[in-house]
């Protein structure tokens, strides 16, 4: 069964070379029971080792079923290990984390047996040493006679021909020591048991031979009892199991040329490398699934760190990505727009029509968006609510009055950005003189209060419009924002530019201003002065006092307008025509012309003599007149806009919004900043610095302490190693472990983070809104990186470790 040819073993180290065998000749048999004694030194457990396959040989030549060994690699010996001998010890070597079946099971795991003939082989060679009611307990809750006699199982369980035990009784009283004596003697009936002992007399009475070693060679070898047993042994049938393809029976040209044969049939070389793969990755998994189930304190202090650095990654990579965006650190112009809330996307049809409510509803319906409106040119309009606090009004020696604008942080919005579910008390306006303000009073409602309008991006800093209001809702889902009917939001909104002619008042013969008629008259291009014309599109000599701002009135009859006293007392009758002649247009490229020479398309019945409360350039008109002046534009506005919950939302809005089709948009923010702030750059370059710094440390601090950890798990390997389990497959089980517990901390890490930002928990919330799918994979691929690293890092610990020659000692 084994044979030894002058196999010979030197130790090598720093003093010199040591022989640990020197010329051995033995053979051994199936049916003996051999009892190798001798002092201390004398070789016995180096002769073990290598019958084992647990430590090489540098002469001779060892014999397995008659074919020669001195070839064997790695993997061969591994094989060996695994599937030809098993081994028993005087230290018992188990997982003591391990249940005693599960100790038996290890065994056969990793030959890729089954779960179902794993347990029932387990539970066979239990019951065969006595250790059935032991099955669930922990290893290192047994005795040391059951954990010896659990050691045995193990080896019984591998069903090999070869059973090898060093010092199996030498932590055993007597009477458990008599018992695993007694169990190998009957085991060795059938198989070959060769033993190490330093007390023979143990086993003299049921040892077939003895073998004595004195410094490395055989000093005597004499057969004992039962002599008649030990006879030539019968050829072993090469074509059954486990013996049947197994390359341990093959010498290097047979090998080679199965190699060969297999690499030129590719489609048979995949499939083979398949095959070895799916079932390396099966032993790995069911391994790392064991080892978390009977190892949960070990495997949570694991875990737990994994945990504690993928959070360190996910904050300071956070802080990484959200410095991404360098518009941040650059100061906004509200050259564009008056209104740079950074959560305001602008939003317009590509065709160029206007927008409507199904537009608007299409954009609701995106992810992040909150809230819209059909009417984005009115977000730029100031409003002016409080007295003292956003306005002060200052009367002059001839009675004039000036507004003076305090605060320019209060923005229309419609009620179009509201519904029913966000008022708390109240109704939507119906009206353009009805509001809704964010409040928690609720007395307010029924009230009349005076807002002032302004833009100063388009109107002149005077040019302000007064409307009396009353709250007819309230809403405490916002913080100081009211919110205006549509119907007024779209008077707000209208741009200049929309509007070509000219307003014409005439005088009475009398030049009473107390009944006057007013002409609206578009011009050809042959009336324009088009030297002037041409001047005036110059935006150095833009003039906002060229514009006239028309509000509806709802109380005025059709025809009728309203001047502000500032406006109605600027008239300057003409002596040449007796006409009063109003000095600013309503668009900046048109003069006013005194002649009434052009097509009338609109006649006012009067200008209605009291004056308005609003400023200078503002007339007040009936809905009629206002339609006739802005035309189609009364239907719709071009552009809409839309809030998101947080700028850092802003690109993948607006990507949504371009794969809705049809539609271009804009940051509002982005498109206003302009020139790099140096205090906000330094900032952000500090927070990249630093938060880089700071992964580099987490990363390299993590993957040293994770390697210290993994340290721990050590002894469980040699063991395995010792049972046969294949270098391929450990390094599979430390890679699998590793990259399991860096996904699975990682989702814990983003999930928990998602729900802390959900409860509103603002220093995570602010680092998890800018992540993205892509940064997300960006992290997880950071924590496999570090797992990698570790697992790698201790496969090859393990591999400089791999000469199992010290087993006693773990």
């Amino acid at each position: 069964m084994i044979s030894l040819k002058n196999v010979s073993k030197y130790y090598r180290s720093a003093s010199g070379i040591t022989m640990g065998l020197r010329k051995i000749n033995l053979d051994f048999y199936r049916g003996e029971f051999v009892a190798i004694t001798g002092e201390s030194g004398s070789g016995k457990s180096t002769m073990l080792n290598v019958l084992s396959g647990s430590d090489t040989y540098e002469e001779g030549e060892m014999y397995l079923y008659g074919h020669p060994t001195s070839h064997y690699g790695k993997t061969e010996w591994e094989l060996y290990r695994r599937d030809y001998i098993s081994f028993i010890y005087q230290s018992y070597n188990l997982i003591d984390s391990y249940t005693v079946v599960d100790n038996v099971e290890s065994a056969l795991l990793m030959k890729g047996m089954s779960k179902k003939e794993r347990r029932e082989k387990a539970l066979k060679y239990l019951e065969m040493t006595g250790l059935t009611e032991q099955a669930n307990h922990k290893g290192s809750q047994l005795s040391s006679g059951q954990k010896q006699r659990l050691s045995i199982a193990r080896a019984l369980a591998k069903e090999t021909d070869i059973i090898v035990a060093d010092e199996p009784t030498g932590n055993l009283d007597t009477e458990n020591g008599e018992a695993v004596i007694k169990i190998l003697h009957e085991l060795s009936k059938e198989k070959l048991v060769i033993i190490v002992t330093h007390n023979f007399e143990q086993v003299e009475q049921y040892a077939t031979r003895k073998v004595r070693l004195y410094n490395g060679e055989v000093a005597e070898d004499i057969m004992l009892n039962d002599n008649e047993r030990i006879t030539e042994e019968e050829p072993v049938d090469m074509t059954v199991e486990p013996f049947k393809d197994s390359v341990l029976f093959m010498d290097k040209k047979q090998i080679y040329a199965r190699m060969k044969e297999l690499k030129e049939n590719k489609k048979a070389y995949r499939k083979n490398k398949c095959e070895d793969l799916k079932k390396r990755m099966a032993i790995a998994w069911r391994f790392v699934n064991q080892n978390w189930t009977a190892q949960p304190k070990r495997s949570a202090l694991i875990f737990t760190f994994f945990t504690c650095v993928m959070f360190a990654f996910f904050v300071f990579f956070g802080n990484l990505v959200s410095s991404v965006d360098d518009a941040t650190a650059k100061e906004y112009s509200t050259d564009a727009f008056w209104n740079g809330d950074t959560t305001r996307i602008e939003i317009s049809k590509l065709d160029g029509t206007v927008v409507t409510q199904d537009d608007l509803n299409k954009m609701l319906k995106l992810d992040h968006v909150l809230y819209g409106d059909l009417y984005d040119a009115a977000h730029d309009v100031n409003y002016f609510m409080y007295s003292g606090d956003d306005y002060d009004i200052k009367y002059g020696d001839s009675g004039e009055i000036t507004l003076q604008m305090l605060e320019r942080d209060k923005f229309v919005k419609s009620d179009l950005c509201l519904t029913e579910d966000d008022l708390s008390d109240g109704r939507l306006p119906e009206n353009s003189d009805e509001v809704v303000l964010s409040s928690d009073d609720k007395s307010l409602l029924g009230k009349t209060v005076r807002i002032y309008f302004n833009n100063p991006a388009t109107w002149e800093s005077d040019m302000y419009i007064a409307k009396d209001m009353t709250v007819v809702g309230i809403t405490d889902e916002f913080d100081t924002q009211a919110f205006f009917d549509a119907d007024l939001c779209m008077q707000l909104s209208m741009r200049f530019s929309d509007v070509f002619g000219t307003l014409y008042i005439q005088a009475y013969e009398d030049n009473s201003r107390g009944c006057v008629n007013a002409i609206w008259g578009e011009f050809t291009e042959d009336e324009r002065d088009l030297e002037w014309y041409e001047n005036r599109r110059s935006p150095k000599k833009a003039n906002k006092q060229n514009y006239v701002l028309y509000i509806i009135n709802d109380e005025l009859e059709d025809g009728e307008i309203r001047l502000s006293k500032t406006f109605y007392d600027k008239f300057i009758i003409s002596p040449r025509t007796g006409m009063t002649e109003v000095q600013y247009s309503i668009y900046k490229d048109v003069l006013v012309k005194a002649e009434v020479d052009g097509k009338i398309i609109l006649q006012c019945a009067n200008i209605v003599g009291e004056e308005t409360n609003s400023g200078r350039l503002v007339v007040e008109v009936s809905r009629s007149v206002y339609n006739e002046i802005y035309g189609y534009r009364v239907n719709g506005d071009s552009q809409m806009c839309v809030y998101i919950d947080d700028y850092a939302y802003t690109d993948d809005v607006i990507n949504a919004i371009k794969n809705i089709g049809g539609y271009e948009a804009l940051s509002v923010y982005k498109s206003g900043v302009t020139e790099y702030n140096y205090e906000m750059v330094m900032d952000k370059l500090q927070t990249v610095l630093i938060s880089l710094g700071a992964l580099v440390v987490v990363f390299i601090l993590g993957n040293f302490l994770v390697f210290m950890l993994m340290k721990i798990k050590k002894g469980d390997f040699i063991i395995f190693k010792a049972l046969g389990m294949q270098q391929k497959v450990a390094s599979d089980i430390n890679f699998m472990d590793m990259y399991t517990n860096v996904i699975a901390s990682m989702t814990l890490v983003l999930v928990v983070s998602a729900i802390l930002s959900l409860c509103g928990v603002s220093y995570i919330y602010n680092i998890f809104k800018f992540y993205r799918w892509n940064s997300i994979l960006i992290l997880y691929l950071l924590g496999i990186l570090m797992a990698h690293m570790v697992a790698h890092r201790f496969n090859r610990y393990l591999q400089k470790n791999d000469r199992i020659t010290s087993l006693k000692e773990n």
